[in-house]
């Protein structure tokens, strides 16, 4: 027993001073062979282009493989302590240890890849069988993987006879040219009477291995400094893995080896520091506003009534003889949201002529879409493309195929809005997260802010391909227009957009929309139709903030902290008065999902913090509570319309009973007093979404006598690992699909096939009832 401890108290303090290295490979290990999102991303690496694949490798090992190997090597041969330890100890087991931690830890990174392709093949969907694509994805999966093993064959092989290597005439060429950084290397050796590679006179080890690593991370400087939009195009998705893990591991394995020699926390000093500096400068993830200069409406906002009268005018109806408005709903769930959304819209559109209806007519009818997080891209994407369709509904998207997306050249509306949201929205995230977010303190970018440029640049792209720019087009025909001209006008509607963000200072809703906080009931029509029991004003969404309000808010703070960080914004530094935001800005106003985006600072015009928005789905990720008081306050204004309410969520994993338990609950879980509170709080907010569905069923059953229905709810539904599926029976462990900020080919057709699976075949005649017909009053 004495001797098992001893080899763990070994084992513990090599791990321990190889801490850096350790963690990284730890990293690298949870992200891709534990998240279905990174799994995702090596499919189309696997499907691509045979010259990419050692390309990959190459970049991973050099970037991370490699790094990892010689940073704990370098560890353990600089730390003195511990070689007196070997010496006095003179134990075969510790210098084995010494020897082979580099390597394993270095060989972790690929088996990471390998099992990580492996579980990629396991949340394969099931309909890809039918089309002959499942054993083609599977054997390209296969192969990566024999790819990956024949690397970590070569890398063992390098690892081990590194030092016979070394002694080759071409190595030591290229470290006697590398000995010209020594004095550079030199004035970085803080304390070197501690080091044993300084100390033992071994001034010449290994100044290739140390230069390649500041060079390394020189190039991450430049990253975090100059362009990192443009890195995130050079890097795109998998090649960013290595990046990403490996950005910092040069300055913390530095820091690593200098505490080590003066036994100080440089590390936590390094992160202390930054939080120290981010408390006193504020940090850099303030809301991106616009001036009034940029506005053509200035504040001007929308009554319902006027929004209603307008929507009944376009759709040349007085009451009784309207059809039914359809509210729209989009849960929240990163991109593959926002490609589920777009999906059945597009398909909404493509169809309408089977249906007795045109693109113009469908449009006509929506008369908002209450959205949260990933649903809210593709409302701000799917109306401004309708903006950009013109009176007509024209398609915008030229006939040309788009990279990313699964189709081959667009030719429907439904092809046009799956191309929008499909564009690489991860890697920027990535990117603002390694560098620039490490130090938040700056007027650099924040990953929010790369996020809505790459949102702008996508929209850009996709409508420009073969066609005029559309930035020259009259705003909205671009997600740098302001979000106040994104609204419905006479003689040409557009859906309002309702996006559902929260408040950090108090849980509740704010919510970025073009309509007015109150409403008024008509006094038109007969008052015991009313909902609301008196003519108002009435809060249109309960116990919400309006975020234009916000921005309007006068409130004035003091305190020398809170006037530095006001002088330090960008928008008072250059004399600004901000009044409204990006099409981009508001859609992250509702997804600004913590750790992955930042929660963003709300400044008024006075430049004063008043709140911090994060995403809606924390209060609830369906947008169905908005969306009902939507629906309330339009049967309000004209009792005759009875609107129809559309759900449109994608979570397979959510039971299709709502009373039926997920598989889920575990005897006991991992720190569970910790554990359940963040289960408890994540899982609650996809709770609250069905929650929302059962009072729909229930508000709604009023207009149900009179219109034979009120709602409809379309979903993404769970597959068995087997391969089977059932409309109404739940998987207890259904495949996973990918909710990244990307999506891979195989799950972009997976979500399209949604839209035609029989599950949701009854939920489709609804809306298409709803669409072609009107509904009386009773």
């Amino acid at each position: 027993m004495n001797r098992i401890w001893r080899a763990l108290l070994d084992l513990a303090l090599v791990l321990w001073i190889v801490r850096v290295p350790v963690g990284t490979t730890a990293l690298a290990y949870v992200l891709l062979a534990e998240i279905p999102e990174t799994q995702d991303l090596l499919i189309p690496l696997a499907q691509g282009h045979p010259f990419w694949i050692p390309v990959f490798f190459v970049s991973y090992s050099l970037l991370l493989a490699m790094p990892i190997h010689y940073s704990a090597r370098l560890l353990l041969d600089d730390d003195e302590r511990f070689h007196v330890l070997l010496r006095r100890r003179a134990s075969a087991y510790l210098r084995a240890l010494e020897r082979w931690a580099p390597r394993v830890l270095g060989a972790v990174p690929f088996i990471a890849l390998m099992v990580s392709a492996n579980r990629a093949i396991g949340n394969l969907p099931t309909f890809l069988s039918h089309l002959g694509l499942t054993d083609q994805i599977t054997a390209q999966l296969h192969h990566l993987m024999i790819w990956t093993g024949v690397v970590l064959i070569i890398f063992i092989a390098y690892a081990v006879w590194r030092s016979s290597l070394a002694a080759t005439a071409t190595v030591q060429w290229i470290e006697s040219k590398a000995s010209a950084a020594r004095p550079v290397i030199n004035r970085l050796d803080i304390a070197p009477q501690r080091s044993r590679i300084t100390a033992s006179g071994r001034a010449n080890h290994s100044d290739l291995g140390r230069l390649l690593l500041i060079l390394l991370f020189g190039f991450f400087v430049i990253v975090l400094l100059v362009r990192p939009s443009l890195i995130a195009e050079l890097f795109p998705r998998t090649f960013a893995i290595a990046l990403v893990l490996g950005g910092w591991l040069p300055i913390f394995t530095y820091l690593s080896s200098i505490g080590r020699r003066l036994q100080a926390p440089f590390i936590f000093g390094w992160f202390l520091v930054a939080a120290v500096l981010t408390i006193i400068l504020g940090d850099n993830h303030d809301v991106r506003r616009l001036s009034i200069k940029a506005m053509e409406n200035g504040y001007s906002r929308i009554p319902l009534q006027n929004a209603v009268d307008l929507w009944m005018s376009e759709n040349h109806c007085s009451g009784q003889d309207c059809p039914r408005p359809i509210v729209i709903a989009a849960a929240g769930g990163a991109s593959r949201a926002s490609f589920f959304t777009a999906t059945v819209i597009g398909e909404l559109l493509e169809e309408a002529k089977h249906h007795g209806l045109n693109e113009t007519a469908v449009r006509k009818r929506l008369f908002a879409i209450s959205s949260v997080s990933g649903g809210s891209v593709a409302t701000i994407m799917t109306v401004a493309a309708l903006a950009a369709g013109g009176k007509e509904t024209q398609l915008p998207c030229p006939p040309t195929p788009f990279s990313l997306w699964h189709g081959g050249q667009i030719e429907s509306w439904r092809g046009c809005l799956e191309a929008l949201v499909t564009g690489d929205f991860l890697t920027p995230v990535f990117i603002g997260l390694t560098f620039h977010d490490m130090l938040p303190f700056s007027l650099w970018l924040d990953r929010a802010t790369m996020l809505e440029r790459a949102l702008e640049r996508r929209f850009a792209d996709v409508m420009a391909r073969g066609k005029v720019d559309p930035l020259a087009k009259p705003c909205p025909a671009s997600l740098k227009c302001p979000f106040m001209n994104l609204r419905p006008r006479v003689e040409f509607w557009l859906p309002l957009s309702v996006l559902n963000g929260v408040s950090v200072n108090t849980g509740q809703r704010i919510i970025t929309t073009a309509l007015e906080p109150t409403y008024r009931e008509s006094t038109t029509y007969p008052q015991d139709c009313a909902t609301a029991g008196s003519a108002g004003p009435h809060r249109l969404f309960a116990e919400a903030f309006h975020f234009h309000d916000l921005l309007r808010d006068r409130a004035t703070l003091h305190g020398p902290r809170i006037t530095l960080q006001r002088a330090l914004t960008g928008d008072y530094l250059f004399g600004r008065i901000p009044s409204d935001i990006r099409l981009s800005t508001a859609a992250l106003n509702s997804g600004r999902f913590p750790i992955l985006l930042p929660p963003g600072g709300v400044r008024n015009e006075e430049h004063y913090m008043v709140d911090r928005i994060v995403d809606g789905g924390y209060f609830e990720n369906y947008g169905i509570t908005s969306a009902l008081e939507l629906v309330y306050a339009i049967h309000a204004v004209n009792c005759h319309l009875k609107p129809f309410v559309l759900v449109i969520s994608n979570d397979p994993e959510v039971p299709i009973n709502a009373q039926e338990m997920s598989d889920n609950t575990r005897d006991t879980d991992f720190v569970t007093d910790l554990s359940s509170a963040f289960y408890s709080v994540s899982r609650a907010r996809k709770a609250r979404g069905t929650f929302g569905i059962a009072q729909l069923r229930s508000a709604l059953h009023d207009f149900d006598d009179a219109c034979g229905g009120s709602f409809a709810h379309i979903r993404v539904w769970p597959q068995d690992r087997t391969g089977g599926s059932s409309c109404d029976k739940a998987s207890r462990d259904p495949r996973a699909v990918s909710m990244s900020l990307w999506l891979s080919t195989p799950v972009q057709m997976h979500l399209a096939e949604e839209t035609d699976d029989k599950c949701n075949s009854e939920a489709m005649k609804n809306v298409w009832k709803a669409l072609e017909s009107t509904c009386e009053a009773k």
